[in-house]
């Protein structure tokens, strides 16, 4: 009888003990809250169980994560992440607009809405919205982190999993849900080549678009540091929320308004030639751009701005001011050397006499400014004079009173 119950204690034990340690390999992937589900590599998985003990695994390159031999149970599955990307777009901050004014909702606790509550304070307001447009201009760092990721509970066992059973991860401030986004117009070249004379200090370009409704836009542009500075931009509509940098050689500009723009004229760069240009060559700009429709759609289009020309008119190649002058007053002259070569000014009087010799020397080309000493009343003539690859002459005629 001892025997017996002995024997079945002992089968009572050793079953409750291959259950307690059954085990078996749990595999999942994680992917990217977007329509393709991209895959997610570096992500850290961890498991936590009922008594609060937990296991990490990080993602290999195709977004899957192991946990061989893992006991069957109950566990809370939880994902970080802390890569850098940039996937804001001019349609997250839209989005994040159109949801303030109701027309666009969000639900709570889904990862859009995480994604859109960037400030971390539970709902969606114009703090978010001003935080996510900033960040397409700087790195913002957002209080809600990098990421967010799905937490979930997940009953592990030998039964079949659900495949959606698995934590899907978006960037903070990634409403729309888009993936190193592609959206963004290809760059595209300036055109329109547009005739620069020497003495154009300060040019305005127009940056248009074909699209005609719309309700943002990002922008971005690569220009010539050596060549040109930006000394402003200058949005079209005031009732907007403009904003953009310059770093280094890239203009970023991102431009939202709540009540549309019907116009296809986008805003104006004004820029300033630097002083030592060679004007032997065009200017040319690598633009890109991305549209926001009115319902927070993508709109595929581009902006547009006319490249510049920088032409050698030989009658601009100087300028004498004040002209007229008055007796005793200091004479100033701007000039521009368009070749490198022997470069000399002349100043004759009104009987082709040469009364002054401003310049004698070689020169490199480029900008210049000198002084004429001071002359008599009368009417005087002045000629520029480059000698090297090619010559140039340029003549005009000042005043003195």
């Amino acid at each position: 009888m001892k025997n017996r119950v002995l024997l079945i204690t002992l089968f009572a034990f050793f079953g409750l003990s291959t259950a307690l340690a059954q085990t078996s390999t749990l595999t999942k992937r994680v992917v990217y809250n977007n329509e393709s589900a991209t895959p997610l590599s570096g992500v850290v998985v961890t498991v936590t169980d009922t008594d609060g003990v937990q296991l990490s695994a990080t993602t290999d390159d195709e977004g899957f994560y192991t946990f061989p031999d893992l006991e069957h149970g109950l566990y809370i599955i939880s994902a970080t992440f802390d890569m850098a990307i940039e996937d804001v777009d001019i349609l997250d901050p839209a989005l994040i607009m159109m949801n303030i004014a109701g027309v666009y909702p969000l639900e709570e606790g889904s990862l859009e809405f995480k994604a859109a509550d960037v400030n971390a304070n539970s709902f969606i307001d114009f703090d978010d919205y001003f935080l996510v447009l900033f960040d397409m201009l700087d790195d913002v760092d957002f209080p809600a982190g990098k990421w967010q990721f799905e937490s979930f509970e997940y009953m592990h066992s030998d039964a079949k999993a659900d495949d959606d059973d698995h934590p899907r991860g978006t960037a903070s401030g990634d409403v729309n849900g888009t993936w190193d986004p592609e959206i963004m117009t290809s760059p595209v070249r300036s055109s329109n080549n547009e005739l620069v004379t020497p003495f154009d200090k300060e040019i305005t370009l127009p940056v248009v678009t074909t699209c005609d409704n719309y309700m943002g836009y990002n922008f971005t542009m690569v220009f010539p540091v050596d060549l040109l500075e930006i000394v402003d931009v200058i949005p079209n509509e005031i009732n907007s929320d403009f904003e953009y940098r310059i770093e280094d050689n890239l203009l970023k500009v991102a431009c939202i308004s709540s009540e549309g723009f019907q116009s296809n004229e986008m805003f104006e760069l004004k820029v300033n030639l630097k002083p030592n240009i060679s004007f032997d060559k065009d200017i040319h700009f690598n633009v890109s751009s991305q549209f926001a429709g009115a319902n927070g759609e993508s709109i595929k289009d581009a902006a547009s701005l006319p490249g510049i020309k920088l032409g050698i008119n030989v009658d601009e190649l100087t300028k004498v001011y004040p002209n007229p002058a008055n007796s005793g007053d200091l004479v100033t002259i701007d000039y521009i050397v368009p070749i490198s070569g022997m470069v000399s000014i002349n100043v004759y009087n009104n009987l082709g006499q040469l009364v002054q010799t401003v310049v004698n020397e070689y020169m490199k080309d480029g900008s210049y400014t000198e002084s004429i000493n001071e002359l008599a009343s009368g009417h005087y003539f002045y000629q520029l004079s480059v000698k090297g690859s090619s010559d140039f002459i340029s003549t005009d005629r000042f005043i003195v009173r």
